[in-house]
């Protein structure tokens, strides 16, 4: 992926950065703005800025948004608050990290 800006968190760069990926994995981040090397398929975003997945740092994962009471988390069942269902849907809505 090539877009015209990349923050990686630490550092912001201009001038074209381009993101190699590999299945799920990001291989390499160049950030000279030269055509690669190597026949790669590059998806040009534009003028987008392509910055490492968001992390929502406040999260209770236990609680149900529909019952907001300390009771409705005493009221469910333990085996669904183990398999964190409501993690799996921050996951599946883009909220992740990596350690």
């Amino acid at each position: 992926m090539r877009a015209a800006g990349l923050f990686d968190g630490r550092a912001w760069y201009t001038g074209r950065p381009l993101v190699v990926i590999d299945g799920d994995t990001i291989t390499d981040v160049d950030t000279s703005g030269a055509q690669p090397l190597t026949d790669l398929d590059v998806t040009d975003l534009g003028p987008v800025t392509l910055l490492p997945g968001l992390i929502d740092a406040h999260v209770h994962l236990a609680f149900n948004p529909q019952n907001r009471t300390q009771k409705g988390l005493a009221d469910q069942d333990g085996a669904l608050i183990a398999r964190h269902v409501r993690a799996r849907a921050h996951l599946r809505a883009g909220v992740t990290t990596r350690p």
